[in-house]
C-alpha cells in the first residue's frame, strides 16, 4: 500500500462518462471496454486525480477538507481504477476534460424491440413445451439438433447486438466461442450497462426471445430437432445461473443500487435459508435476492420437470416399440440420451439436498459446532511462570491499568493457543466463550455482507484483544476472526474474564478502553505510532455523548478541549450558517487550543452522537510528540481557519 500512496496518477483521458437520472455516473474505459459505477462523491474524488499529487497527498487534502472517504474505501477504489484503466500513471497520461452526458431515453425502436421480444417469446412458449417433444433415436438427428442448438445460441447473440444498436451503444468481441461444448458466434453486449436498466433490460429480453423465434421457425416447416434445440437454448438462456440474459434481465429489473454486481446466487447458496427463518429482517437488496432466488427454483423445477416428461416420452417409445415388435436399431442413443437426463434429474436433486443441509448447518453450527470449541480443547496451561508475558499484558491498553498482582491472576488463567494460518478462530453468530489477547501474529477481522460475501474489515497485531465484545454482551459474536499467519493467542475464559477483569473495571469501562483504542488506532492521525505511546494516550481520552441539538464547542466561549468524531454527526456552524459536517474520525477544537483564543464557530450534535475528549494539556503534548501529527493537525486549523474567516 506504501508504493501505491506514492503514486502520482491522473485521471485517464479515455473515458465516457453517462448519469443516470439518480446522479450515478456510468464509467466506460473506450480503450480496454472495462465499466465502473459510482456515486456523486466517488466522481468527483476521481477527478482529483491530476498526475501532480500523490495518492496520499489527495486522501490527506480529502481528510483536511472534513470528506473523509473511508481510508479502506478510497484505496480500494484506487485499486479498481487503477486496475481497470480508469486511473494511469501520471507520467504518461495526457490531461484532458471528461465530458458527461445523460443516459438517453428510451427511443420507440427500443420500446419496438421490447414489445416484439415479449411477443415472441409469448407465441413461442406454447410450442416449446408442449407434450410431444422427445429425443431422437437417430445419431442424424441428434447432430441435427446440435446444429440447431449452435443456431440458436447464436442468433441469441446477433439479436442483443441489434437491440444494443438501437440504444446507441457497441457490439465488441465479434468471434466464434468454442469453449461451451458447441461452437456458436458471439457478441460481447456489456456496453449495455452504459445505457441504462432500459436498455441492459430490452438486450437481455431480445437474447431470451432467439430460442421462441427458433422454435416459431422450425413448427412452420414441421421440423422436431428445431423445437427440441428451441427448449434446450431457451432453458440455457433463462438460466438464473452465470452470466445469462435470463440473470442479466433478473439484476437490471429488480437491483437497488447500480453498481451492484451479481451475486444473488451467493445470497440463495449461503443465506437464503436463513433468512426464511429470520424473515423480519429486512434486505437493502431484498427485492433482487428473494426474486431471484423464487426465480432459480422454480427454474430447477421446471428443468427437473421437462426433464422427466421426456424421459418418460422416451420409455413410452420404448415400451410400445417393445409391444409392437418393432426393430431397435438405434437402441444405444435411446439409452445414452435416458442416462444423461438421468443424471440431471439426480444433479437437481442433489443440488436440492446440498441446499437445504447448508441451511441447517449454518443454523445448528453456531449451537452444535462452534469454532473456538476446536481451539480451546486443546490448549495447554500458561503455568505460574509470568516472565515476558506479564510484561507484555502490562503494555496492552486493557490490562494497562491493572496492578501487577491481578495480572499475574489473569496471566495464570489464560490458555495459550498456537493457531496456523488460514484458520477460523472465531465465526460470526457463534457464542461467545472466550477473550483473545494477540501474542504473536496476527488475524483478521471479516464480516459477512448480506449476500453472503465474507469482507475484510480489520487487521490485528499483537497486543490487540478481540471476543470481549460478545462477553460483555452476552450476545453472539458479530464478527468472524481468521489468522493471517502463524499466530499465538492468549485466551480468557468468560468465568475468568467475569471475575478478574469485568469485577474491577466494570463493563462500561472495559468498552470505553476497547472504543477509544480501535477508534485511535483506526484514525489516520495515529496510524505510524508505537503502540506503547497509543496506550498512555488512550487513557487520556474520556468519551462524551450528545443528543441532537446538544453543543461541544461554543463559538465566542473558551474551549479547553479537543474532540474527535467517535459516533453520529456534528454540524459546524457560525451565526446561523452551517460551514462543515463532522462525521467519525473528524476532529475539531485544535483551532482554539492552538491560538489560545475562544472558539470561532459552534459544534453542534446533528444526530445523536459520541466523541473523544482530550484536555488542552494532554492535547498539547500529543501534537508535540510526533512532527507529522503535529503537522497534520496544525495544517487543518490553519486551512479551517482560513475558510471560516473568509465565509
Amino acid at each position: 500500500m506504501h508504493s501505491l500512496s506514492d503514486k502520482r496518477l491522473s485521471f485517464s483521458p479515455s473515458v465516457e462518462i453517462v448519469v443516470l437520472p439518480d446522479g450515478t455516473y456510468l464509467l466506460k474505459q473506450t480503450e480496454r471496454g472495462d465499466y465502473l459505477a459510482l456515486a456523486a462523491d466517488r466522481r468527483e474524488i476521481m477527478e482529483r486525480f491530476d498526475g501532480v499529487r500523490t495518492v496520499e497527498e489527495i486522501l490527506h487534502e480529502l481528510l483536511l477538507e472534513g470528506r473523509n472517504p473511508g481510508i479502506r474505501s478510497f484505496y480500494d477504489l484506487v485499486l479498481i481504477a487503477l486496475e481497470r484503466g480508469f486511473l494511469l500513471d501520471g507520467a504518461t497520461a495526457s490531461i484532458k476534460e471528461n465530458a458527461e452526458k445523460p443516459v438517453p431515453a428510451i427511443s420507440a425502436m427500443g420500446s419496438l424491440g421490447i414489445v416484439v421480444s415479449l411477443a415472441l417469446i409469448g407465441f413461442g412458449a406454447r410450442i416449446l413445451f408442449r407434450d410431444r417433444i422427445q429425443l431422437g433415436a437417430e445419431l442424424s438427428g441428434w447432430l441435427l439438433t446440435l446444429v440447431l442448438i449452435s443456431i440458436g445460441l447464436s442468433l441469441a447473440n446477433i439479436m442483443a447486438a441489434a437491440a444494443l444498436r438501437s440504444f446507441g451503444r457497441q457490439a465488441y468481441d465479434a468471434r466464434i466461442r468454442w469453449d461451451r461444448l458447441l461452437p456458436y458466434f458471439h457478441l460481447d453486449v456489456r456496453d449495455a450497462f452504459m445505457g441504462g436498466r432500459a436498455c441492459e433490460i430490452a438486450v437481455a429480453l431480445r437474447a431470451l426471445a432467439a430460442p421462441f423465434l427458433l422454435a416459431l421457425v422450425c413448427d412452420a416447416f414441421g421440423a422436431e430437432a428445431g423445437i427440441l434445440a428451441g427448449c434446450f437454448v431457451a432453458l440455457t438462456l433463462i438460466s438464473p445461473f452465470g452470466e445469462t440474459p435470463g440473470h442479466t434481465l433478473l439484476h437490471a429489473a429488480f437491483r437497488k443500487e447500480y453498481e451492484l454486481p451479481k451475486c444473488a446466487q451467493r445470497f440463495l447458496n449461503a443465506k437464503l435459508f436463513a433468512q426464511m427463518f429470520n424473515w423480519k429482517t429486512k434486505l437493502k437488496e431484498e427485492n433482487y435476492f428473494l426474486t431471484y432466488s423464487t426465480y432459480a427454483i422454480l427454474w430447477l423445477t421446471g428443468v427437473f420437470y421437462f426433464t422427466n416428461r421426456l424421459i418418460h416420452n422416451q420409455v413410452d417409445a420404448l415400451y410400445i416399440a417393445a409391444l409392437a415388435d418393432l426393430p431397435q436399431e438405434n437402441d444405444t442413443m435411446t439409452w445414452v440420451s435416458l442416462g444423461l437426463l438421468s443424471v440431471i434429474l439426480a444433479s437437481i436433486i442433489v443440488y436440492f439436498v446440498w441446499l437445504i443441509g447448508r441451511g441447517v448447518f449454518r443454523e445448528a453450527a453456531p449451537s452444535l459446532f462452534p469454532a473456538e470449541g476446536r481451539l480451546t480443547r486443546n490448549a495447554a496451561s500458561l503455568g505460574d511462570d509470568a516472565g515476558e508475558s506479564v510484561k507484555f499484558l502490562k503494555q496492552t491498553l486493557l490490562f494497562s491499568q491493572l496492578s501487577d498482582d491481578l495480572i499475574r491472576q489473569i496471566h495464570a488463567s489464560m490458555k495459550p493457543i498456537d493457531v496456523a494460518p488460514d484458520q477460523t478462530i472465531i465465526r460470526e453468530r457463534d457464542p461467545g466463550e472466550c477473550m483473545f489477547v494477540i501474542e504473536s501474529g496476527s488475524v483478521e477481522v471479516c464480516k459477512e455482507d448480506e449476500s453472503g460475501l465474507m469482507t475484510i474489515v480489520a487487521s490485528l497485531s499483537p497486543g490487540d484483544v478481540f471476543g470481549e465484545m460478545a462477553l460483555l454482551d452476552k450476545a453472539p459474536r458479530n464478527s468472524t476472526v481468521r489468522s493471517r499467519e502463524e499466530t499465538r493467542l492468549l485466551s480468557l475464559s468468560r468465568k475468568d474474564f467475569e471475575e478478574l477483569l469485568l469485577k474491577p473495571l466494570g463493563a462500561n469501562k472495559i468498552k470505553e478502553i476497547v472504543h477509544i483504542s480501535a477508534a485511535l488506532k483506526r484514525n489516520k492521525l495515529f496510524a505510524d505510532w508505537h503502540a506503547n505511546a497509543l496506550v498512555s494516550l488512550a487513557h487520556k481520552f474520556t468519551m462524551e455523548t450528545r443528543l441532537a441539538g446538544q453543543p461541544i464547542i461554543e463559538k465566542g466561549q473558551v474551549n479547553e478541549f479537543f474532540y474527535i468524531v467517535y459516533q453520529g454527526k456534528f454540524k459546524v456552524a457560525r451565526d446561523g450558517d452551517e460551514l462543515d459536517l463532522l462525521g467519525p474520525g473528524d476532529f475539531c477544537g485544535e483551532i482554539s487550543l492552538l491560538s489560545d483564543e475562544p472558539a470561532n464557530a459552534d459544534v453542534i450534535a446533528a444526530s445523536y452522537g459520541k466523541c473523544l475528549k482530550l484536555g488542552k494539556k494532554d492535547f498539547l503534548e500529543f501534537v508535540s510528540h510526533d512532527f507529522l501529527t503535529g503537522l497534520a493537525v496544525e495544517s487543518a486549523a490553519s486551512a479551517r481557519k482560513t475558510e471560516r474567516s473568509a465565509a
